[in-house]
């Protein structure tokens, strides 16, 4: 099984080099705020690379994990996280 890396901030250009570099070895979940195009773009990337390669599973969730008024979306983030790491055994 492999590991599972939750990576925040996955839409800016060093979260996407991370998301590239990642997706080879681990289960990625993408984490953005705003740029969904972006997201969006990146996360089609990755399912192809995957399916060719047979490697890993996407998620994208939008949370703005610095303001407070999305602790519900944060809690959502770290549930579906879980349920993704209890899935994978």
């Amino acid at each position: 099984m492999k590991k599972v890396v939750l990576i925040t901030g996955a839409s800016s250009k060093i979260g996407e080099a991370i998301s590239r570099e990642l997706i080879k070895d681990y289960e990625v979940i993408l984490h953005y705020n705003t740029n969904e195009n972006r997201i969006t773009t990146l996360k089609e990337e990755l399912e192809k690379k995957t399916k060719e390669e047979l490697i890993s599973i996407v998620i994208q969730m939008q949370v703005d994990i610095q303001e407070e008024r999305d602790e519900i979306y944060r809690r959502r983030l770290l549930d579906t996280f879980w349920k993704l790491i209890h899935s994978l055994k």
